[in-house]
């Protein structure tokens, strides 16, 4: 999987080979999270254009004493299909 090759990457910060990556269910789309650490749960939510490796840092510390877990929002970076857009009429 693509995941498992990045892992690969000798420039990836360190938590990035340390991390368990997951999937769920999300209105019929399948998701992509990571997860780290143990401990009071802990979920990290990135902002736009980033996915969960923006959040390395956070994770790299918080995992120490938290169970971390970064979810890539829907539409950013893994997905199992695209969404189709319904597009919006204007009426004047």
């Amino acid at each position: 999987m693509l995941f498992s090759l990045i892992r690969q990457w000798p420039w990836l910060h360190p938590v990035a080979r340390r991390v368990r990556d997951g999937w769920y269910d999300y209105q019929g789309t399948r998701q992509h999270y990571v997860s780290c650490g143990r401990g009071p749960l802990v979920i990290l939510i990135h902002g736009v254009p980033e996915f969960w490796y923006s959040w390395r840092h956070q994770i790299d510390a918080l995992a120490a004493e938290y169970h971390v877990v970064a979810v890539d929002q829907p539409g950013f970076v893994f997905r199992s299909r695209q969404r189709r857009m319904t597009a919006i009429k204007r009426h004047d």
